[in-house]
């Protein structure tokens, strides 16, 4: 008996995308290849083979779907965008989120997910009256200096040139050999997470002689730090990274060797294609506050995140300037409103500019 016949076929489903930009090409695509249930495959006409799904991003020209609906008569054709269409028609809606995407898709190729003009037209009034990103824009956000306690001891051993141990209490609680760029745990995770926890802990640091340890040392500084990070942080952020600070991925993070964060796969495809803030993924991608935290201080500790200090010290410059420039508006009002447009539009330039690029405009 051939055990081959035993192994169940995976389902193929052919994609098409229109009207969308490299970016979201990319996300799509890679999105694709890490799903194992379906076989998603991104086709285009020239290929020749007809799709299944027809994802149109009709943000900024509707009339793209109707002519796409029209072409290809034996496919679902959907109308991808941020807000509902205004006809019947099925929908997926803007940001799309990795942990939703496939559930959609397949209720989309059953004829679900069908977005009713009529019924629909309340529910697109109702949410408009709080908006999100306000309530956003008011939260306080907490910060952590990736340089003090446990984490930025090890930070500080891994810069070294000879093997040292961190020590507790007189104790070690981990061994670092930057030659190898490995460290050695003399202690369980539990009293290292304890240690990270502590805002002021007793540490010092000791050369370390035994050569031969160097040998059972299997974890590397990049996981530890990851971890310690995010233990350290506790959903906070690092020091120097506010609301308006512009930040960037390097490269993508092998995640696979390192602590799995929630939303990690989501936010590394968006960052490494594009600039953000925290002001933007809160509006863009709906992400909870702590998840974001999270993986912002991993990624920073790690040298993944590229942060433009320029940008925050300019947001907050252009604050400064404003709020000294309303001192005197209490006498004068019409000093007050012709002041306005002339502090900001610098960093409002920039800032729309960003947004602009992130949403493909």
């Amino acid at each position: 008996m051939d055990n081959n016949n035993t192994i169940p076929k995976v389902k193929t489903v052919h994609i098409m995308l229109l009207g969308m930009d490299d970016r979201q090409y990319a996300m799509f695509r890679m999105a694709f290849k890490m799903h194992g249930t379906t076989n998603y495959e991104l086709v285009t006409e020239e290929q020749g083979i007809p799709p299944q799904l027809v994802l149109v991003d009709a943000d900024h020209a509707p009339e793209t779907w109707v002519a796409a609906k029209e072409r290809f008569a034996q496919a679902k054709v959907v109308y991808f965008s941020a807000t509902p269409p205004n006809t019947t028609a099925p929908y997926l809606a803007k940001p799309i989120k990795f942990d939703t995407l496939f559930l959609n898709l397949k209720n989309l190729q059953q004829g679900n997910g069908i977005w009713i003009a009529r019924a629909g037209a309340q529910a697109v009034e109702e949410p408009a009256a709080v908006p999100a990103p306000k309530a956003e824009t008011t939260q306080r956000i907490e910060h952590f200096n990736p340089a003090d306690g446990l984490l930025g001891m090890v930070r500080k051993a891994a810069r070294q040139e000879n093997d040292v141990a961190v020590l507790h209490g007189g104790k070690p609680v981990l061994l670092v050999f930057p030659s190898i760029q490995k460290v050695l745990l003399a202690a369980d995770s539990a009293a290292l997470k304890a240690l990270c926890e502590q805002k002021f802990v007793d540490l010092t640091m000791r050369p370390v002689a035994e050569e031969h340890l160097k040998n059972k040392a299997k974890l590397s500084v990049q996981s530890c730090l990851w971890q310690l990070a995010v233990w350290t942080g506790n959903g906070r952020f690092p020091s120097g990274i506010d609301a308006h600070t512009v930040f960037k991925m390097k490269s993508w993070p092998n995640l696979t060797r390192l602590a799995p964060l929630a939303e990690s796969m989501r936010l590394s495809a968006f960052l490494t294609k594009t600039s953000s803030s925290l002001t933007m993924l809160h509006r863009l991608m709906s992400i909870d506050s702590k998840d974001l935290a999270d993986y912002l201080a991993a990624t920073y500790v790690t040298g993944y995140l590229m942060v433009d200090t320029d940008s925050a010290a300019a947001h907050t410059h252009a604050a400064g300037t404003a709020s000294r420039s309303a001192a005197p508006a209490a006498d004068s009002p019409q000093t007050q409103t012709e002041a306005k447009p002339a502090e900001v539009p610098k960093q409002r330039g920039l800032l729309q500019r960003l947004m602009n690029k992130i949403i493909g405009r």
